[in-house]
């Protein structure tokens, strides 16, 4: 086995997804010298966060063509060359676009806030075992529903910002 340590990045440019791998200082190359066409339909306004255990892209939502704005995909880090459609259990959110998502370490989930023609929630997709989406109830008073927002996960006191 080779000490190089090669670093897998995924590009989301779009609609395309290209693996790159770096071996040194400034080389880049394809893992095999093709552009991927994703199976994903075309997207904007979506969201995509990096599930670390399981070494993949999730991304969910956003303007699409066909109209495919409630959907989650899955592409790997690994090398592996394919988008593929997650299926899960649970009341899944309304189709967003606009909206934000982190991954949630603590409980190995995505959550996602609701953006354009949703209101106001907050979302849970489970990403161990089979995916189960969850409309969580929260405290206090909410903020104002927003679109094109941005949001962080705040691990030191486990909330979203």
């Amino acid at each position: 086995m080779s000490s190089r340590r090669t670093d897998v990045v995924a590009v989301l440019t779009l609609g395309l997804a290209l693996g790159l791998q770096t071996g040194s200082p400034g080389a880049a190359s394809t893992v095999d010298g093709a552009w991927r066409q994703p199976v994903i339909p075309a997207r904007s306004s979506h969201t995509v966060i990096v599930d670390p255990v399981r070494q993949r892209l999730i991304a969910f939502g956003g303007w699409a063509s066909p109209a495919d704005g409630a959907s989650v995909w899955a592409y790997p880090l690994d090398g592996g060359a394919a988008w593929t459609r997650l299926s899960g259990t649970g009341t899944p959110p309304p189709a967003l676009a606009e909206h934000c998502a982190v991954y949630d370490p603590e409980r190995d989930r995505m959550l996602v806030l609701t953006g354009s023609g949703a209101g106001n929630g907050v979302w849970a997709l489970s990403l161990s075992g089979t995916p189960t989406w969850t409309l969580l109830e929260t405290t206090g008073t909410p903020p104002e529903a927003r679109e094109a927002a941005s949001a962080v996960y705040d691990p030191a006191r486990d909330r979203v910002l």
